[in-house]
C-alpha cells in the first residue's frame, strides 16, 4: 500500500505547506458494554426457571437462563453434603444436596450450586473467592423476590449452621469483596466476548 501524505494547513508561517506522511493507527476492538447486576439490586438476572423439587428417591430437576445461556442440572439429596450443596465435577450436571436443608429452600440452594458451574466452566470463574459470592448474591436477589428478608435470613442462618455442624464446627470460607467479584466477572464477560466476535486478534494493517 503506498505511503499517503497530507499538506499542513495550521501552524507557524514555516510549518504551513509542508507535507507529511499519514499513519494509519492500530485499530482496537471496541469497548463493548455489557450491563451486569449491581449490589442491592433485586433483578437477579435469572429468568425461565422451571423446577422439580426431589425426594428420598427420585432426582429432582431446575433449569433456568442467565447471561442468554440455558442452564440445568439433576438435583440429588444425600445424607450428608459438607458444604450442604456441591456439583459435580465431570459427567452429567448433578447438584448434591444436604437433606438437613428445608425442601422449601432446595430450588435456590439448586441454582447457587449450578451457577457456580456455570462461571467456573464458561468464564473460568472459581468458586473461591469470587464464584461463591457472585453466585450468593444473585441467590439472594432471586430469593427475595418471593420471600420476606427475614426468610432469607432464617435461611442463611440454617445453611451456617448446617455446614458448621458437619465441617466439625469449622468454615472454610475465604471472604472477598462483592464489587470486586461482579467486575471480575464483567471483564471475563467482555474478554469472551471479544474472542467470541474475533476481536481480540484485530491488529494494525
Amino acid at each position: 500500500m503506498p505511503v499517503q501524505f497530507r499538506t499542513r494547513t495550521r501552524g507557524t508561517a514555516r510549518q504551513v505547506g509542508q507535507r507529511f506522511p499519514v499513519i494509519e493507527k492500530k485499530k482496537l476492538p471496541p469497548r463493548i458494554s455489557i450491563k451486569r447486576p449491581t449490589y442491592g439490586n433485586r433483578d437477579s438476572g435469572i429468568s425461565d426457571i422451571t423446577y422439580m423439587p426431589p425426594n428420598e428417591d427420585k432426582e429432582g430437576y431446575i433449569e433456568f437462563k442467565f447471561d442468554g445461556h440455558k442452564i440445568s442440572g439433576a438435583i440429588r439429596l444425600v445424607d450428608k453434603e459438607d458444604s450442604i450443596g456441591q456439583w459435580s465435577t465431570s459427567g452429567r450436571p448433578i447438584v448434591f444436596l444436604d437433606k438437613k436443608i428445608g425442601i422449601g429452600w432446595i430450588k435456590y440452594l439448586s441454582l447457587h450450586e449450578l451457577l457456580e458451574r456455570f462461571l467456573q466452566n464458561r468464564y473460568n470463574i472459581p468458586w473461591q473467592p469470587y464464584g461463591h459470592l457472585i453466585s450468593d448474591e444473585i441467590e439472594r436477589r432471586e430469593f427475595l423476590k418471593s420471600h420476606p428478608k427475614s426468610e432469607w435470613e432464617q435461611y442463611s442462618k440454617q445453611v451456617k449452621q448446617v455446614s458448621r455442624m458437619n465441617q466439625g464446627g469449622k468454615l472454610g470460607s475465604k471472604r472477598a469483596n462483592l464489587e470486586r467479584a461482579f467486575e471480575v466477572l464483567a471483564e471475563k464477560r467482555r474478554q469472551l466476548t471479544w474472542a467470541e466476535r474475533g476481536l481480540d486478534g484485530i491488529v494494525q494493517k
